[in-house]
């Protein structure tokens, strides 16, 4: 998932293409099973290197979502078993 600010936008209009051209602010990524920690470090990477702003990693096995502000620096939040996450 993406969040794109309107001040990235070109023209300040939505694209009429599919898959646009344009680095969005926030990412979102929901951890599987089969993503390795290798795998994600160079995909944050890129995302950085490209200008994106904040990256969240879910992982729904630890009930955990870690917020990046940079490739490696990034804020653990965890939610705890007797909570409900809604």
């Amino acid at each position: 998932m993406a969040f794109v600010n309107w001040s990235r936008l070109p023209g300040g209009r939505v694209p009429e293409r599919p898959i646009p051209d344009l680095v969005p602010n926030f990412v979102i990524e929901v951890l599987s099973q089969g993503n390795t920690r290798g795998e994600m470090a160079r995909k944050r990477g890129e995302y950085f290197h490209a200008g994106v702003e904040f990256v969240w990693l879910i992982d729904p096995r630890s009930r955990s979502v870690a917020v990046f502000k940079s490739a490696d620096k990034f804020r653990l939040i965890r939610l705890k078993r007797s909570q409900k996450a809604f």
